[in-house]
């Protein structure tokens, strides 16, 4: 897997990640072990710039800001994942491309929460 860009973590486990993300594929690394999380043009991610901003069925709409004298608005999504393995400590966060490297990958905010 080749990083676009790699986040290295002092290790943590986490029951889910929310990201706050315009466009990215992502891989969590842990242990030696991958977990790929798919992100999909207009299920999970959207054009960050829009007339309307749009509900997408795999995330939800973060944060909105008018362009000033345009009719075009900023938009962000929010999305989390549940981690399958919450016991086993994250090592990186790795932000990759996925095959046909559409758009511009951009990562703004992640949150790893517990449920305990």
């Amino acid at each position: 897997m080749n990083a676009f860009v790699r986040f290295q973590t002092t290790a943590f486990s986490f029951d889910a990640l929310i990201t706050l993300r315009i466009w990215l594929t992502s891989g969590v690394s842990s242990n030696g072990r991958t977990e790929t999380v798919p992100i999909y043009s207009e299920i999970n991610v959207d054009d960050y710039k829009q007339k309307t901003p749009l509900a997408i069925p795999g995330a939800q709409i973060a944060w909105t800001m008018p362009y000033t004298g345009t009719d075009q608005s900023a938009i962000a999504y929010s999305m989390q994942w549940n981690n399958p393995r919450p016991e086993v400590e994250i090592q990186s966060i790795d932000l990759v491309y996925g095959e046909q490297r559409r758009g511009v990958p951009a990562l703004l905010a992640i949150t790893a929460a517990t449920a305990r």
